[in-house]
């Protein structure tokens, strides 16, 4: 979940939301994105646990991997064993909320390429985050927030699961 400060959380721990955040930002803008859709694509999802959280197929390192697609997520995520294996370059630290109140914090890395079919960005700063729990249940190697399908039109049709890719409006629609 993206972090956000309130007047009672104190003033170092709302710099230690408020600057990853700019950090994030800038990185992104320094990131290679890849967002031209010449058609649409689409990509299936499936679905797991009580919640039933939608999960897809992400390339990175060269490994096509299960993440879950996560729109509430203030940042991707990928799991600890996941970053050692990719040797993952160290980009600091940041603290953030869940849903809960729960304060988390957590290393940040850049990740090298990440896909999601013809989509894709380097240097993507994500999050290091402890998966076990998810693990358990499916494998999962990360969480896919909105970073990577920030400048993508996109459909979620529930029904018949899958995630839709757009091409972008032309100047003339």
């Amino acid at each position: 979940e993206t972090p956000v400060p309130s007047s009672s959380t104190p003033s170092a721990l709302k710099l230690a939301v408020v600057i990853p955040t700019l950090i994030a930002s800038l990185a992104s803008c320094a990131s290679h994105q890849n967002t031209s859709l010449s058609q649409p694509t689409v990509i299936p999802l499936s679905f797991f646990g009580a919640d039933s959280l939608p999960m897809l197929a992400i390339q990175l390192g060269g490994r096509h991997l299960p993440f879950i697609l996560d729109f509430g997520a203030g940042i991707t995520v990928v799991s600890k064993q996941l970053c050692d294996t990719l040797a993952c370059t160290r980009a600091g630290r940041m603290a953030g909320f869940r849903h809960t109140g729960e304060v988390l914090e957590l290393s940040l890395v850049s990740l090298p390429a990440l896909e999601l079919g013809p989509i894709g960005r380097t240097q993507l700063l994500a999050a290091v985050m402890d998966l076990t729990g998810f693990q358990q249940v499916t494998p999962v190697a990360g969480v896919l927030s909105l970073q990577l399908l920030e400048h993508v039109p996109f459909e979620l049709d529930l029904r018949n699961r899958p995630l839709i890719l757009n091409p972008a409006p032309s100047a003339r629609d």
